[in-house]
């Protein structure tokens, strides 16, 4: 039954990115893709330099 709803829930999620994300350009994709890109890095080393 949880498989079923995270499947249900990706299915959503996706959709929505899509409508969100139809109207960009490649460069503004880009952007935001590099802005995640960081923003996941400086997670993992703030994590990594917590657990010592």
């Amino acid at each position: 039954m949880a498989a079923a709803g995270c499947a249900v829930l990706s299915a959503a999620v996706s959709a929505l990115i899509n409508l969100l994300t139809a109207s960009w350009s490649w460069w503004v994709f880009a952007v935001a893709a590099a802005l995640l890109f960081v923003w996941a890095a400086v997670a993992y080393t703030g994590e990594k330099d917590q657990r010592g």
